[in-house]
């Protein structure tokens, strides 16, 4: 995975990393959202 975003976003080969480097995927699922990023405002949408 790494590669494949390396190559979409920079259009080069990611720089290589230690043996003891362990990358991993994980689900987050919110239990509640509080706002909107980027919406310009923190109310709610109708």
């Amino acid at each position: 995975m790494p590669h494949t975003l390396s190559w979409k976003y920079l259009g080069i080969d990611p720089p290589e990393e230690p043996e003891d480097v362990r990358r991993l995927i994980v689900r987050v699922t919110p239990q509640k959202v509080t706002g909107f990023a980027g919406a310009g405002s923190t109310d709610s949408p109708q």
